[in-house]
């Protein structure tokens, strides 16, 4: 008994310490026709990388700087393979009321307080939208501005195309973080009253959507 109590106190001070010490990270992403991306979080004894290129997925640790892949990385073109006759079933549609001022805020806050505990040292992004619906542009700005606004430091510039519909952009973010900080945001924001109402209501619109199927 005295031995296993001695390993869980064990493995609870690990746990502890990975929470509590901080990692780096890193994030470039090219977003176009396709999305390419490159994701790295750890530290120079272990880290996690995944990686999208060509269509093509990979994820691999970096133990003491060896890559050790973990999937083989298969093309996600071969998931769309499918007969013609099989057509998916009408989704419930886009969630309008995620678009709620009160929502948006909610979300941006969130986002902000993230990016604001991951104290990025590197954060460059470049980005060319545009959406079919005036507001969402309007919102996106917004949106994009009060980031800039929190962070105006570093390299963020946002262009705005009102003459059709388009999503360019690329740019890269890297610094260090305490994951258990960021742990404890994402649970406080998981269980908020708006977070678990949002929740609700993609439930009820995905209930209503099947009935009427």
């Amino acid at each position: 008994m005295t031995v296993l109590l001695f390993i869980l106190g064990f493995l609870l001070l690990l746990l502890a310490l990975l929470l509590l010490l901080p990692l780096s990270y890193s994030f470039h992403f090219v977003l176009g026709k396709d999305i390419k991306y490159r994701a790295l979080g750890g530290s120079a004894l272990l880290a996690f990388v995944a990686e999208r290129k060509e269509s093509i997925t990979t994820f691999w640790l970096r133990l003491l700087g060896i890559p050790v892949r973990i999937n083989p990385g298969h093309k996600e073109e071969q998931e769309k393979e499918k007969p013609a006759q099989e057509k998916k079933k009408k989704g419930p549609g886009f969630p309008w009321f995620l678009l709620k001022k009160e929502t948006v805020k909610h979300f941006a806050r969130f986002i902000i307080d993230l990016l604001v505990m991951t104290k990025p040292r590197i954060f460059r992004v470049n980005a060319r939208v545009g959406f079919v619906e005036p507001d969402l542009n309007g919102m996106a700005m917004a949106a994009f501005y009060s980031l800039k606004s929190v962070f105006p430091e570093f390299g963020l510039h946002w262009e705005t195309v009102w003459e059709e519909e388009t999503a360019e952009a690329d740019g890269e973010i890297a610094g260090r973080v305490i994951p258990g900080t960021v742990l404890w945001r994402v649970l406080v924001f998981l269980l908020s009253r708006p977070t678990l109402w949002i929740l609700q209501e993609l439930r009820r619109q995905k209930k209503a959507a099947a009935a009427a199927t």
